[in-house]
């Protein structure tokens, strides 16, 4: 018989393991690097595996270092004093609710200063905007359109006309 324990972390590797599929199909590409810590060896097997398998690169943090890793570091202090230090969880959906609301509001109407003080979905949502905004005028006049994974190819438009009219 198995115990809880292993249990728990096989199916956390295999949770991590399908929202790294989930996001990389949502993007279109996998990340070229992932940067982590060495882990438990269960769940780095399965980080190696499924970078070995998407093309992504691996690097890892010097055990130790969590300067390497800021970003990392700063969100789980946040969750740590704000959310795990002052909960207490009866049951898993307690944990569950109470876990979403406090991502909700850090993702939604927190105001970070690394992003202007915007939260984090505010923020990319204008980036997203400036995004396309910035493709959309790059797009060619003269019908040369990239499609996804295709190199620029010429169409024909109806409405085109020719900068300069040759007499006839």
């Amino acid at each position: 018989m198995s115990s809880p324990a292993r249990h728990w972390r096989s199916s956390a590797r295999g949770a991590s393991t399908q929202i790294r599929e989930r996001l990389t199909r949502a993007r279109g590409c996998s990340p070229e690097f992932v940067r982590c810590d060495n882990g438990p060896e269960m769940t780095a097997n399965a980080l190696k595996d499924w970078c070995r398998f998407s093309g992504a690169g691996v690097s890892y943090i010097d055990p130790g270092s969590p300067w390497q890793n800021p970003y990392v570091e700063s969100f789980g202090s946040w969750v740590r004093d704000e959310l795990l230090a002052v909960e207490q969880f009866s049951c898993l959906t307690k944990a569950q609710v109470l876990v979403e609301d406090w991502r909700e509001d850090y993702n939604h109407h927190r105001p970070h200063s690394a992003l202007g003080m915007k939260p984090p979905a505010r923020f990319a949502k204008a980036w997203r905007a400036q995004q396309d905004a910035l493709a959309a005028s790059l797009r060619s006049p003269y019908g040369l359109t990239p499609r996804d994974g295709d190199t620029p190819t010429l169409t024909s438009e109806p409405n085109h006309r020719l900068s300069q009219q040759v007499d006839p």
